[in-house]
């Protein structure tokens, strides 16, 4: 554990030893024991910092993050600036300058792209939610906002990666529906059978709606996030929904010829 100093407090920290080896190392080596002024950040948020100037501790960026969340300590090794020690109590790096913010953000995607965290602070400047403005940065960093996005997108994520082969299944299904029972019952089910296909194609899409406005509830009033914004942001979905109608259409032309041919 590291033992922290500062006002007459004491504070232990945890090192991250796991996701950041390299760093620890570095930090232990070459910056401890640490005798110094904490000052507060101007331009980044809640944070205090220590500015390191020119100082080379001989890592790179490890496990980084756009946004320290409060009680985390970050160590910022220089290259576009200072080696510095920043300490967060509250919320991190509001940027002033959007174009700054959004290359920066930009290159963080880059460095890392499965960064999740990253790439959402990037698409919230890139794609900002309907009624944002030009950014919707601040409001995707509030905890439960970003809890919210997670849970929303993991849900759509899945039932979209799935939808295609729902959709190829619900028309073997509504054959053989028509085949073995409605036939036989009901004159003229061809339609009837089509209209029940078409109504489970159609549930995909009530379903992801719904789960985009379940997120929407926790973001202020006139910003909202629209599902085009969403495959923006996530390219990956859109071709996942072509999919889907792709595989849609020519399963219900199948399922008409089908019913047609058997009579």
């Amino acid at each position: 554990m590291l033992e922290i100093k500062a006002g007459g407090l004491t504070f232990l920290a945890r090192y991250e030893e796991e996701t950041a080896p390299a760093t620890v190392a570095a930090f232990r080596k070459k910056l401890l024991p640490l005798d110094s002024k904490i000052i507060h950040v101007r331009w980044s948020g809640q944070a205090g910092w220590i500015p390191m100037g020119d100082l080379d501790l001989g890592i790179a960026p490890e496990n980084g993050t756009c946004y320290p969340h409060p009680g985390e300590l970050v160590i910022y090794p220089g290259g576009v600036s200072e080696t510095e020690l920043l300490m967060a109590y509250g919320h991190v790096w509001e940027p002033v300058n959007p174009d700054a913010a959004q290359w920066a953000f930009h290159r963080a995607k880059k460095v890392n792209l499965d960064n999740d965290d990253a790439r959402i602070a990037f698409d919230s400047l890139a794609h900002p939610l309907k009624g944002a403005g030009r950014s919707s940065y601040r409001i995707e960093i509030q905890p439960p906002v970003a809890a919210a996005y997670r849970t929303m997108l993991r849900r759509v994520r899945a039932v979209l990666t799935n939808a295609w082969k729902g959709a190829a299944i619900a028309a073997l299904c509504c054959g053989l529906v028509y085949l073995f029972v409605a036939r036989g019952v009901f004159p003229g089910a061809q339609w009837g059978v089509f209209l029940l296909y078409v109504a489970s194609v159609v549930s995909v899409y009530f379903y992801v709606g719904h789960q985009i406005a379940t997120f929407n509830r926790t973001l202020p009033r006139g910003v909202r996030l629209t599902f085009m914004r969403l495959c923006t942001r996530f390219t990956e979905l859109g071709g996942r929904i072509f999919l889907f109608m792709r595989v849609s259409l020519i399963s219900g032309f199948f399922l008409i010829a089908f019913m047609n041919g058997i009579g």
